[in-house]
């Protein structure tokens, strides 16, 4: 009779598993630091099978979109959505970017280069 495969799990129960596993160790031995660097996260997605570029490119979403928007009377004066690309991206593939926004937008602005060319950031209005 051959083996039965082994148990998968769900992301839900993956997540579970991780957070408990995580409290009883720290309940054991507490340390000092919390939370996991860039490369730890790096290899834990490495053994799930993630590849570390889109690893660093998740953690950059994540952290900017922790940034505190501009508030006025304790609300937001505007909406922002972070997007970090994994991969460098050359101009046609940006001119692209930028024409869909502008239609998605609906708004003609503009396109520019912030810094040394293939180094810089790249801003669209």
């Amino acid at each position: 009779m051959p083996d039965s495969p082994a148990p998968r799990f769900t992301e839900e129960e993956t997540t579970a598993i991780i957070a408990r596993a995580a409290r009883a160790q720290h309940a054991i031995a507490p340390v000092h630091e919390t939370g996991l660097s860039l490369a730890e996260l790096q290899q834990l997605g490495d053994a799930a099978g993630l590849e570390p570029a889109h690893i660093a490119a998740a953690a950059a979403t994540i952290r900017a979109e922790q940034l505190v928007a501009d508030e006025w009377l304790g609300l937001p004066t505007e909406m922002r959505e972070t997007r970090v690309i994994p991969v460098p991206v050359g101009d046609q593939a940006w001119e692209r970017m930028v024409a869909v926004l502008r239609e998605h937008f609906r708004s003609a602005g503009f396109a520019g280069q912030v810094g040394r060319a293939g180094h810089g950031a790249r801003a669209a209005g």
